[in-house]
């Protein structure tokens, strides 16, 4: 495991959660999107069983894992905060599993695609055409659903070519929001994991946390 003595809010920027395999394999367990509230998956001794890697360069505010739980006292609302957090973390775990598991490469892809814009954006999209800022590469939508590079390209041109959705370089383009969001058999309900820490910042700079960059 990695040490992981504090909880971090993500303010701007994403961030790869991953795990090495003994044989060498990186797996993406999950992607850290501005808003993002890491670190409730930590043992008692603040051991978390990944890793993170900053995809763009991360702005983000650090909680001390001590003086938030003295902070808990003061404000029992955070406690039930965290609770909703990490149980919200737990839902896209499952969902995850079950993307991974039990949908084609297809709808795999779609998926992932419409998961992140969700929790980047807080809605579903609604406009056909609609281009966004996307900065996952093939790789890191590889390793986190099981599928090589190669197979990710070829899904990808077989969208692009069935009118759904569109990556080019570091842009994703909603060529047809229906049909996404039919493909992913997402249901805004059990997306809404992820809409975290808006809480959490607030009282966080009235109780002197800080803010910190990573490149």
């Amino acid at each position: 495991g990695t040490l992981n003595a504090d909880y971090v809010t993500i303010l701007d920027g994403w961030v790869a959660l991953y795990t090495t395999l003994e044989h060498g394999a990186c797996h993406i367990v999950d992607f850290g999107v501005p808003g993002s509230f890491l670190g409730t998956g930590a043992d008692r001794n603040g051991i978390v069983g990944h890793a993170a890697h900053c995809i763009t360069p991360v702005q983000i505010c650090v909680f001390p894992r001590k003086r938030f739980d003295e902070l808990g006292f003061a404000f029992p609302g955070l406690i039930a905060r965290l609770l909703h957090v990490t149980g919200c973390h737990e839902t896209r775990g499952h969902d995850h599993m079950i993307n991974i598991s039990c949908r084609n490469a297809r709808e795999r892809v779609v998926h992932l695609l419409l998961e992140l814009y969700y929790r980047a954006y807080r809605r579903l999209p609604d406009s056909p055409g609609e281009k966004v800022p996307f900065p996952l590469r093939l790789d890191h939508i590889g390793d986190a659903l099981g599928l090589t590079g190669v197979h990710v390209s070829r899904t990808l041109k077989l969208l692009r070519e069935q009118g759904v959705v569109g990556l080019n370089g570091r842009q994703l383009q909603i060529l047809d929001p229906a049909a996404l969001v039919r493909i992913a058999g997402f249901e805004c309900p059990i997306a809404d994991y992820d809409t975290e820490t808006q809480d959490f910042d607030r009282n966080a700079y009235e109780n002197g946390f800080d803010r910190a960059s990573a490149i």
